[in-house]
């Protein structure tokens, strides 16, 4: 039965794909110690606005929270290695927490949430693919880890309130492949850092305010 639900916690290492897709009715869910695995879909389609995630989480599969409308805040906790492709697409979330064990931010993984606001990078993730935070209407500043090497295609494209990007000292990226921030209305400024080795076409394209660009590499 997926209706009906005011709360709910379960217990196994595993929550299933669509164990609790598109039940509309369910308001808060802790999930347990001793999950391991999140897989795809399982809490998508909702609209829980209070998630519990157990410190035992390794993997969180693909569209775990897509379309989840009521979730404010989504801390992933410390011990989370993978999470897949459009992990949190189009939510109504406003803050997100990523560790350091997480060395992937996969594609789409935040794509289209227009409340997000506060996002923490923790020192230790490598990669932000393309599209991952693009079209994030609400992010107004953003702090890279000095441990990522590449920033994907479209990473942080659309935001129109973003003002401030941040390269944590000593940092070590490499790569900024095309559209990593494009149509950033807002933006103004921006310090390349000097370990940087590729800077792809149209990176800072339909950025109209920006007008200082300092490449230290």
């Amino acid at each position: 039965e997926k209706y009906g639900y005011d709360s709910l916690a379960i217990g196994d290492t595993v929550l299933g794909e669509y164990a609790f897709g598109d039940c509309h009715t369910i308001a808060s869910i802790n999930i347990p110690e001793g999950v391991t695995i999140i897989e795809d879909i399982a809490l998508g389609w909702t609209y829980i606005h209070d998630v519990k995630l157990p410190s035992t989480l390794k993997e969180i599969g693909e569209d775990v929270f897509s379309c989840m409308y009521g979730e404010a805040a989504l801390y992933i906790p410390d011990g989370v290695e993978i999470l897949g492709d459009d992990l949190a697409y189009q939510t109504g979330i406003r803050s997100l927490r990523i560790p350091g064990t997480v060395k992937v931010v996969p594609e789409y993984a935040f794509e289209c949430s227009p409340f997000l606001k506060t996002v923490i990078l923790e020192e230790g993730i490598e990669r932000i693919e393309g599209s991952a935070f693009d079209y994030s209407g609400m992010l107004s500043e953003i702090t890279i880890p000095s441990t990522v090497t590449y920033i994907g295609e479209y990473a942080f494209a659309g935001c129109p309130s973003l003002t401030t990007i941040d390269f944590a000292p000593n940092s070590q990226l490499q790569e900024i492949v095309e559209r990593g921030f494009y149509d950033n209305a807002g933006l103004i400024t921006i310090t390349i850092p000097e370990t940087v080795t590729s800077i792809a076409s149209d990176v800072f394209t339909e950025c109209p305010k920006l007008v200082e660009i300092i490449n230290l590499s």
